[in-house]
């Protein structure tokens, strides 16, 4: 096993260990060093599963949310954070640093709670758990049936008398060192993991909300939503609204403002930066969101200590899509008591604009204490700025798309090492870590995802005799029977699983219910410029996400019949009722005899789809009682069909 993989393989076991900790409330290491050790496995292989999986397993029962719980696009430099946000109005708030709950009310009433959980699809049921956070109300003063969303904090006063009373049991031999809690973060977070539902009271949690989301109640600005938490009864983060002509005096006031809470130790809640968010709703709607953040909001953490260092030498990694990721590997230098050599640079454009070559003296720091990054160039030595034009990898030549240099060789080395690794991920393949895959890679036995399911029990055997205690006979009889057991995936999963550029399990599951789980038929649509019309006069592919899919879908045919070849089966969908509703597109909002999901459901068995939001492409708005004015005025405006829930029934009929 060469010293690379070794370093992967134990890199893996460490950071596993530790998040199992972490998740536990017992970390025996700080964020930083955390975030550090996360950082080295990256830089070994960018691309590595263990690293790149976000969130705390799910526990207990099991909870899909019907909006992911998304995280916030973090952003450090000042500047980038004005020009992103300018000319539009914001909302700001003390970006908290807690425990994400996603609370569901029915009529008022509190019916379920869950935690972000993995990836922010799915999280655990804590029902019984939130109910024992004092300040989240079990009933609500008014009928509201929703979601509400917010953080379950712990102030730092009560964090150390919480630290001083386990310390005291340390000393009394009553407790072990691993209990002491190492940040609020931590310890509230492991209050809703264990099998005492009243621990968030014994340990003083409180519950701040910042997102609601309900059919019955519209909202036309961020700061109204903030508004009407606080009517309900829910504690909610101090806000600042910036005009659309805001300066950058007025956004460095509220930074600054915020730092100054941070430093109190009286505060209620813990808090580590500044979300800013586009204040009109209709505007974020129309931005939307990537799978992991929406695009109008960003979580600005302010730098941390910055220094100058030299860059001496430029490495080129490639990804899954064959994009070209850069580091600055310079001097050392000291930044928050740690050594960095090593600094990430965005992107090739970045790098081209800025004219950065070997020799200039670069402004540095560690992105919220952890990460190395460059912020600028303070002095160029006259070189000339200098980007590879070859892939290091199988020598083609590289291709520029948008900021990115890419490599298009489908049959690239590090293309196909890292689209193994993005296969497994998406299939969820358990027991077949990264490290094992390039093993696999070296070998020669696993060169694209079908090879996998070409593997033998004899080449496993070979590979447990030669990887060196790296996989042993129980790990390969699992890896085994975890390969064959991940052959049935529905269209939506085998979409995502082989690197196509913009699609993701989401609109994977969209082009899934379009084209009625028939892949044949989806792969002769984008064969032509009619068949990529036609999915344009869907929600969610605009003109750029189509084009990229296409364009995917023609390059990854041979691997698509590949994959089908070795035995992978599409899972059949349930057969629709009927097709009364086909190319119908509806909204389903307001009070109705039945849920809403239900009716959602109905639509979708008699072959029409559903939207969230009303636009241009909504054929109907099935509009119950207590509908918002927001939506009829933007249905009318668009010329969608409003109807009420009878006229939906005769529709069937």
């Amino acid at each position: 096993m060469s010293d690379k993989l070794k370093q992967i393989h134990d890199l893996e076991k460490e950071v596993a260990r530790h998040r199992d900790l972490y998740y536990r409330g017992v970390p025996d290491l700080t964020d930083p060093e955390y975030d550090a050790l996360e950082r080295r496995l990256l830089q070994l292989d960018p691309d590595n599963a263990v690293a790149n999986s976000v969130g705390a397993p799910s526990t207990f029962h099991s909870v899909k949310h019907n909006t992911p719980m998304l995280s916030l696009d973090k952003e450090y430099d000042f500047d980038s954070l004005v020009a992103f946000f300018k000319g539009h109005a914001l909302l700001a708030q003390p970006k908290l640093d807690g425990c994400a709950i996603d609370l569901h009310y029915e009529d008022g009433k509190l019916v379920r709670g869950a935690t972000r959980g993995r990836g922010g699809l799915t999280g655990s049921d804590i029902t019984n758990h939130v109910k024992h956070v004092a300040n989240i109300p079990l009933t609500l003063p008014l009928p509201f049936t929703g979601n509400i969303r917010g953080e379950a904090t712990l102030s730092p006063s009560r964090f150390e008398t919480e630290r001083k009373a386990i310390f005291a049991l340390v000393k009394q031999g009553k407790a072990k060192e691993a209990d002491v809690p190492k940040s609020p973060r931590n310890y509230g977070t492991a209050s809703f993991m264990t099998g005492d539902c009243t621990m968030p009271a014994k340990r003083g949690l409180r519950f701040i909300s910042y997102w609601i989301s309900s059919e019955e109640k519209e909202f036309d600005r961020e700061l109204e939503k903030i508004t009407y938490l606080k009517g309900l009864g829910f504690d909610v983060p101090e806000c600042f609204v910036l005009r659309d002509d805001t300066s950058e005096k007025r956004f460095k006031q509220i930074i600054e403002l915020v730092q100054k809470m941070q430093k109190d130790k009286k505060r209620e809640y813990d808090l580590d930066g500044v979300v800013f968010k586009i204040n009109d709703i209709a505007k974020q709607e129309e931005l939307g969101t990537t799978a992991k953040h929406p695009r109008y909001a960003k979580a600005f953490k302010w730098e941390s200590e910055t220094g100058a260092t030299i860059m001496r030498h430029l490495e080129v990694k490639i990804g899954t899509t064959g994009r070209m990721t850069f580091t600055a590997v310079c001097d050392p230098v000291k930044l928050s008591d740690a050594n960095c050599s090593r600094f990430t640079l965005h992107n090739a454009e970045w790098i081209k604009s800025r004219k950065i070559a070997l020799g200039d003296t670069l402004h540095v720091t560690r992105a919220g204490e952890v990460i190395p990054k460059v912020l600028k160039v303070l002095k160029h030595n006259g070189r000339k700025c200098t980007l590879p034009t070859n892939c290091p990898i199988c020598g083609s030549d590289l291709e520029w798309d948008s900021c990115d240099l890419m490599c298009r060789n489908e049959k690239c080395e590090g293309r196909s090492l890292k689209l193994l690794e993005h296969f497994v991920h998406v299939v969820d393949i358990k027991e077949l870590g990264s490290s094992i895959l390039l093993a696999l890679h070296e070998k020669g036995l696993a060169r694209k995802p079908a090879d996998l399911y070409r593997l033998s029990k004899g080449q496993l055997s070979r590979l447990v005799r030669e990887s060196g205690g790296l996989v042993g006979p129980t790990v390969a009889t699992k890896v085994l029977r975890n390969i064959e057991n991940s052959k049935e995936m529905s269209m939506a999963t085998l979409l995502a699983s082989i690197g196509i550029k913009g699609l993701g399990k989401t609109k994977g599951a969209k082009l899934e219910t379009i084209y009625k789980s028939d892949l044949q038929t989806f792969i002769d649509a984008m064969s032509s410029k009619e068949g990529a019309k036609a999915l344009m006069r869907n929600d969610g592919f605009g003109y750029a996400t189509t084009a990229e899919i296409a364009t995917g879908v023609q390059a990854k045919k041979s691997q698509i019949k590949d994959l089908l070849r070795v035995g992978v089966k599409l899972l059949k969908p349930e057969k629709p009722l009927s097709d009364k509703l086909k190319g119908s597109t509806f909204v389903i909002t307001g009070s109705l005899s039945c849920p809403r999901e239900d009716l959602a459901k109905l639509v979708k068995q008699h072959g029409g789809a559903v939207s969230n939001s009303v636009s241009s492409k909504t054929s109907y708005l099935l509009a119950g009682t207590n509908t918002g004015a927001t939506k009829t005025e933007k249905a009318a405006k668009c010329g969608t069909t409003i109807i009420d829930e009878d006229e939906f029934w005769h529709l069937l009929k």
